[in-house]
């Protein structure tokens, strides 16, 4: 997935800021509640054009991305100074441990989600958490 509009919720201010304020910030807290105040390692897979991770950086996290489309991973490093490692989840070798993984709105293209969430599992740290986020039919 190439296509930086979708990525970037469509240039929409409007949707940006609901989607920031109706989820990301409720996440925030939710992790927070968990892991404590401080600066967390975050690995966010899938990380797209960046600007979710970005948020979370903005809201005092460490966050690295995993994005394998280099035009989307080019977006997130140039536009919000986001590292970015350039690979497929599957294909991943990442010693670094971190504090919090995320994988938003990716589980469902799988066909094996069950070993997806296994190959991530194994950058979480002890005490960390895997934040998996799936798609809402009944959002708006």
């Amino acid at each position: 997935m190439d296509s930086i509009v979708d990525a970037e919720l469509y240039n929409s201010g409007v949707l940006r800021f609901l989607h920031q304020e109706l989820n990301l910030k409720r996440e925030i807290r939710a992790v927070r509640s968990i892991l404590g105040p401080g600066t967390h390692r975050v690995l966010d897979i899938g990380c797209g054009t960046g600007w979710t991770s970005a948020f979370w950086r903005d809201h005092g996290f460490d966050v690295t991305g995993l994005e394998p489309s280099p035009a989307r991973r080019a977006v997130a490093e140039e536009r919000y100074g986001l590292p970015v490692i350039g690979s497929y989840l599957e294909d991943a070798v990442i010693k670094q441990k971190y504090d919090l993984v995320i994988l938003r709105h990716i589980i469902e293209h799988f066909e094996a989600p069950k070993d997806l969430l296994a190959k991530a599992g194994e950058f979480v740290a002890p005490g960390g958490l895997l934040l998996v986020v799936v798609p809402n039919i009944k959002c708006l």
